[in-house]
């Protein structure tokens, strides 16, 4: 049986460790505890100034018990990592909340930090902008997913700096409704890895590790390894040297052996043959292809090859607009364009430039008008002509960051679009300048 002693804890012990427990409900991340623990310490206050002796003991431990009990019940558990998501499945559609603490990384001390996400599946799907809270040092973010996404990377950056995690990303596989990575979410990471990861994060674009990725994947998940053969083909033909055509053949013929193959598969078999060097394989699948499929990727980018090893500038028009009469909504025109404008200023026929500029001048990239400008600057020729040349590139460049005529592309949040935009026209007004100045 307990028994009290008969020495008792003075008013002041009390108080002070009743003021002990007062900061610790103020150091709690939770409203409720410090409201419920700061009410019960001024009951407890009004307790010990009215008692004394043995009776103060008790009713202080019980009511200093009760203040623990809620502190400890209603604080939040402390976030101390440098990343952190919510706990639980995290299923495609699903939102998923973050945590962030800049304290061991590079943005130390910084208020600007912004959060880009990409969400991805076999390639990059979107890119967006997360808005950020801050309380304490904790950054905490939202990201809806849909339900295409299989994973998520994250970067974190202000104006000058970026943190991407050491090159590696801070990456979210999402889950299955067993809780495990959903499938092909690591394939996704290594294809990141692979390319666009290393172009939009600056991940280190480590082929080892792509490769490594891809093999522990396939391992768990073998049915997805269809939707990754191009990245994992790249990432066996960098790393595998002594063995790399006999794996990717191999994973070939096994395409072949398959019924009913799509457009993908034999792009997949002409591209990589071809890289093989087995012509015979490589001219099959070709007039496949241009049988099947005479609207398809792989054929506008043949054609495209042709139209940019074109030397001539007459003949390039000629491809190019038979080229658009074909494939309207093709993503290789405006790059053919550019490349038309290019020619004439590689043959310094800027009066010709001029006139192709102002007849497409929704049709070439914002950049070119600036591009041709510079070089005329460069070489001071013509500079009237220049002249009215950036003043063509400066009124489409103002077009562009007011209402965007461009789509915007996968791999550009909306602010990072916007910045890009605004960067360009800040181009054209330097060289408009520029020609002014020595005009």
């Amino acid at each position: 049986m307990f028994t009290y002693h008969s020495t008792v804890p003075s008013k002041k012990i009390i108080i002070f460790y009743s003021l002990e427990l007062l900061t610790l409900a103020d150091n709690s991340s939770n409203l409720l505890s410090i409201l419920r623990g700061k009410l019960i310490l001024f009951y407890l206050f009004l307790i010990v100034s009215k008692i004394s002796g043995v009776k103060m003991f008790r009713t202080a431990t019980v009511v200093i018990s009760v203040l623990i009990l809620f502190i400890s019940c209603s604080s939040e558990p402390e976030f101390r990592g440098k990343f952190g998501i919510s706990t639980g499945k995290i299923l495609p559609g699903d939102e998923v909340k973050f945590m962030y603490n800049s304290d061991s990384t590079n943005l130390f001390g910084k208020d600007d930090i912004q959060c880009v996400a990409y969400l991805y599946n076999d390639k990059l799907i979107n890119t967006i902008d997360i808005q950020l809270t801050k309380k304490g040092n904790i950054f905490s973010g939202k990201i809806k997913t849909d339900k295409e996404t299989l994973g998520i990377l994250l970067k974190f950056k202000t104006e000058d700096e970026l943190d991407n995690n050491n090159k590696n990303g801070y990456v979210i596989y999402l889950n299955d409704i067993n809780g495990n990575n959903i499938a092909g979410s690591v394939a996704g990471y290594a294809a990141a890895i692979n390319r666009w990861g290393a172009y939009y994060l600056d991940l280190d674009r480590d082929k080892q590790k792509s490769f490594d990725l891809f093999i522990e994947e396939f391992k768990i998940n073998p049915q997805i390894k269809k939707n990754f053969l191009q990245s994992f083909f790249e990432a066996v033909y960098a790393v595998r040297l002594d063995d790399r055509d006999r794996i990717i053949t191999e994973e070939l013929q096994a395409i072949e052996t398959m019924n009913n193959l799509s457009e993908d598969n034999y792009s997949l078999l002409a591209n990589w043959y071809s890289k093989l060097n087995n012509e015979e394989k490589t001219e099959q699948y070709e007039k496949l292809i241009e049988k099947n499929y005479p609207k398809s990727e792989y054929i506008q980018e043949k054609l495209y090859l042709d139209f940019r090893v074109e030397k001539n500038v007459n003949k390039k028009i000629e491809l190019l607009y038979q080229f658009e009469k074909n494939f309207p909504e093709s993503k290789y025109i405006r790059n053919m364009y550019d490349l038309v404008a290019n020619s004439y200023r590689d043959t310094k026929d800027y009066d010709k430039a001029l006139e192709f500029l102002k007849q497409n001048k929704n049709k070439v990239s914002p950049f070119r008008f600036y591009v041709i400008v510079k070089r005329m600057l460069e070489e001071n020729l013509d500079l009237s002509t220049a002249l009215k040349i950036a003043e063509l590139g400066e009124e489409i460049n103002r077009i562009e960051v007011a209402s965007p005529t461009i789509e915007k592309p996968e791999y550009f949040s909306e602010s990072e679009w916007k910045t890009d935009r605004e960067y360009y026209l800040g181009l054209n007004q330097f060289v408009y300048g520029s020609t002014l100045y020595n005009t």
